[in-house]
């Protein structure tokens, strides 16, 4: 069988939970952003998705140029809010990074949502600074971080595919297909729960 992207990026996503990422951005909301006002007004729901991507130096070439980008770990986010049904406001922050898999430990994996939060607050506030940002992470509670299971089980993991469906082909050199797989059942099946 061929093993597609679709297929790698479910089997080898960070298995943390979902609450590691909402307390960080709690976290940075509570500490900075509040006190300079800004995303607090509440006619606006705020949506911010997460990415992650494995870095393939064969693939990643040209990545976009973030402050917070390191060797094998690159940043992007999108430049501004989408507006969507007059209410909400969506946005999509990528992580492409080398240490991106099925064992990233909670700790790094908190450490790398900081960044990808702290990487789009500059670029979309010219209030917010990189230096208080920097500063501000060293006050993240990793103990509390750490105590969450790991890895999370898959209900706790919270992926925006994880009630769907992805696709998978199969090429025998005669004849293509194509099955659609079920994201909960495949990801059981693999790494069990």
């Amino acid at each position: 069988m061929d093993f597609n992207s679709n297929y790698q990026a479910l089997i080898h996503r960070p298995r943390v939970s979902f609450m590691i990422s909402e307390y960080v951005w709690k976290y940075i909301y509570e500490k900075y952003l509040l006190k300079l006002r800004l995303m607090s007004e509440e006619k606006y729901n705020y949506h911010i998705f997460l990415s992650f991507n494995k870095y393939n130096p064969d693939i990643h070439k040209f990545m976009f140029n973030s402050a917070y980008n390191h060797e094998k770990c690159f940043f992007w986010p999108e430049p501004k809010f989408r507006t969507v049904n007059v209410m909400d406001k969506w946005l999509t922050i990528s992580l492409t990074a080398e240490c991106i898999d099925e064992n990233i430990i909670p700790a790094l994996y908190a450490s790398l949502v900081y960044d990808m939060f702290c990487s789009l607050l500059i670029i979309l506030y010219k209030k917010v600074k990189k230096e208080e940002l920097d500063n501000l992470k060293a006050g993240l509670d990793y103990e509390y971080i750490n105590s969450f299971p790991f890895p999370a089980p898959f209900e706790e993991q919270k992926y925006l595919t994880d009630d769907g469906v992805i696709s998978m082909t199969h090429d025998s050199g005669k004849k293509r297909i194509t099955k659609l797989l079920n994201v909960k059942e495949e990801y059981l099946k693999h790494w069990g729960g």
